[in-house]
């Protein structure tokens, strides 16, 4: 009703207005006074209560990234030990290889192959073909 008044009128004036009309129809100014006040506190308890919400799943989303990141962490840490603990066991490996390869070569490269042929645990390295082409 308050919309339907032209801007121009006096305030006084579209009070008197709106009363009259509201008395006319029976509804007393002071429900709709209650009804209006009622109204703005329920949409301030809607904006308090999703801002409260909105805050808690900040911080509980904030914490699980700070988990997740600090998973992460571990686990680029874990990865990076292994690859060292790798890296050690290929060298001493390989070191040892050519330990028992000294053995061998004072052996003999045909006495090494006939007992690799002749085991039944040791199997002979694949030959590999180079075709021509």
């Amino acid at each position: 009703m308050l919309d339907s008044l032209p801007e121009s009128t006096d305030v006084a004036v579209k009070k008197q207005i709106v009363g009259a009309s509201l008395n006319a129809f029976g509804v007393p100014i002071e429900k709709i006074i209650e009804a209006g006040v009622a109204e703005i506190e329920a949409l301030e308890f809607y904006i308090r209560s999703g801002a409260t919400d909105t805050e808690k799943l900040l911080k509980e989303s904030s914490e699980r990234i700070q988990s997740y990141e600090q998973e992460v962490q571990n686990l680029r840490k874990i990865m990076e030990d292994r690859v060292k603990e790798q890296n050690l066991a290929t060298t001493a490996c390989n070191a040892k290889k050519l330990e028992v390869q000294k053995v061998l070569e004072f052996f003999g490269r045909d006495a090494v192959a006939q007992v690799v042929k002749d085991s039944p645990k040791l199997h002979e390295p694949e030959k590999v073909e180079i075709s021509e082409g």
